[in-house]
């Protein structure tokens, strides 16, 4: 199939979706064993048997390719979430806001979208085109206006639009904590040693921590000053 890829050029509609998603696919499966620094064009042009100016017809930059498997990946993590607010009580009280956490966490470290969600603000935002840009973002708004709005009346106290607010908190959250979580080989490597055991971190539960610690703050402070 790659001989054919290299050979014949897209000409229909459906042939250079083809082509596009096999460069996607390629970059999603060398995310998997690499970091994204690691990564270059040249190395997704081969693992999608093509040339890398061929690439290039299709996305012009490393971050425009990356930015299209994170905005999938935060359409999953949505969807997913949005099925499991949906179980939830509605108004559902500060007590239930572990669930809540779960609810929001447990699909960001599936099919590694936290490590693809964990980049986006300061790296796949960057070297894009300003309509690339805005898409993403429109698209963006567009999602944590929906989940925040559910958000709003499964958890008692939220007023319209802070659903919103809360949901773009847990993207800075999810960033810190898979950083921390995610040092390099050599800080690992320092962080192993005894007497070190504080530096280290799991990204699943050190996110859940922060964003529980995030919410019951809200709403505490949120009951201040409304008494």
């Amino acid at each position: 199939m790659s001989l054919v890829l290299r050979r014949k050029r897209a000409q229909t509609l459906e042939e250079k979706n083809q082509r596009a998603e096999a460069i996607r696919a390629a970059a999603r499966r060398l995310l998997v064993r690499h970091e994204f620094v690691e990564i270059t064009m040249a190395e997704i042009a081969r693992n999608a048997g093509l040339a890398k100016g061929t690439v290039f017809l299709y996305f012009r930059t490393k971050e425009e390719v990356f930015l299209d498997l994170a905005e999938t990946a935060v359409a999953e993590w949505a969807d997913a979430v949005e099925r499991s607010l949906a179980t939830l009580p509605e108004a559902s009280s500060t007590e239930t806001v572990g669930q809540l956490c779960d609810a929001l966490i447990a699909p960001v470290a599936e099919g590694g979208r936290g490590k693809l969600m964990a980049i986006l603000d300061d790296t796949l935002e960057h070297n894009i085109t300003y309509r690339r840009a805005k898409q993403f973002k429109l698209r963006m708004k567009e999602l944590l206006a929906r989940l925040g709005g559910l958000l709003e009346t499964r958890l008692a106290g939220l007023e319209a639009g802070e659903g919103a607010s809360l949901l773009h908190a847990l993207f800075v959250c999810l960033i810190g904590s898979y950083k921390v979580a995610t040092p390099s080989r050599t800080v690992r490597r320092v962080i192993a040693e005894p007497g070190m055991e504080v530096f280290r971190a799991d990204f699943g539960p050190l996110l859940r921590q922060l964003v529980g610690c995030h919410i019951r703050g809200y709403l505490a402070a949120k009951r201040r000053s409304e008494s």
